[in-house]
């Protein structure tokens, strides 16, 4: 089974399915069971399958290099980033929210180093990490920034870069694994 070449294709439906739910939350009323929750629930499990996907392949990384640091943060953001996606949603207590952003945030740095470590053995995981750490910064920082600021030119900027990464990195990561894959997969 091509691991790396199934997480690539993970990555680019991930992003799919993130722009599809953006257009889904903006386009229905939630008042309207059947034409907002429902989609939402399907794309919130299909999210989770993408997210399993394109973990493996991290972890087919970690594994192939010896990288126990990608394999165990893979393994973590794996399990804690569906949990933690869920309660950043939280309506209910901010702090629960804000504890889970900040969670994301954490872990998309350490991926991001730790796909920095695997300079020249993996194409692209350079770019692709630091993307990650930058995307992790902004989960970090915003909570901060938007607390003490609400809204300012400071955190619409930087909503707007975490929309350019939210494209940007799913894309360079899949790439990343169609490389990798290539160089590391055996052709059948």
């Amino acid at each position: 089974m091509k691991v790396l070449r199934n997480a690539g294709i993970a990555s680019a439906l991930g992003l799919m399915s993130d722009l599809i739910g953006r257009f889904v939350y903006l386009s229905e009323s939630p008042d309207n069971f059947f034409n907002y929750a429902l989609p939402l629930i399907t794309l919130i499990v299909f999210s989770i399958c993408v997210l399993a996907f394109t973990y493996a392949g991290f972890i087919s990384l970690g594994k192939r290099f010896n990288l126990k640091s990608l394999t165990i943060i893979s393994w973590t953001s794996l399990i804690v980033l569906p949990i933690a996606g869920y309660f950043s949603l939280s309506l209910i207590d901010i702090s629960v929210s804000t504890t889970s952003v900040f969670l994301i945030g954490i872990l998309n740095i350490f991926l991001g180093v730790i796909l920095i470590m695997l300079k020249d053995k993996v194409r692209m995981s350079k770019i692709v990490g630091v993307f990650y750490i930058i995307y992790g910064l902004i989960y970090f920082i915003a909570p901060i920034l938007e607390y003490f600021f609400s809204t300012s030119i400071l955190t619409l900027s930087i909503g707007d870069l975490n929309e350019l990464l939210s494209i940007v990195t799913p894309v360079a990561t899949a790439i990343m694994f169609f490389e990798a894959s290539n160089d590391f997969e055996i052709s059948k």
